[in-house]
């Protein structure tokens, strides 16, 4: 969205997991994430996701997934 040189916008991505303790020790999980980036100035971004996380014989479980962050163009 708009026409800056790295433009706020939407995203989603895709993991495997690996748990190593506790209820998720040796299982195999993935998870989604989708939210907004908004470029706030210069580099500093902000942004707002959910995640699922799905694994089998486990409830999908999401978690809110708020950040911000610095990114350097070369």
């Amino acid at each position: 969205m708009g026409k800056k040189e790295a433009p706020s916008s939407f995203y989603a991505q895709l993991s495997y997991l690996r748990g190593t303790s506790r209820e998720y020790k040796d299982a195999n999980a993935g998870a989604l994430d989708v939210g907004f980036r908004w470029r706030a100035w210069k580099g500093l971004h902000l942004s707002i996701g959910l995640l699922a996380l799905v694994a089998p014989d486990k409830d999908v479980r999401f978690n809110p997934t708020p950040g911000v962050g610095y990114a350097l163009t070369f």
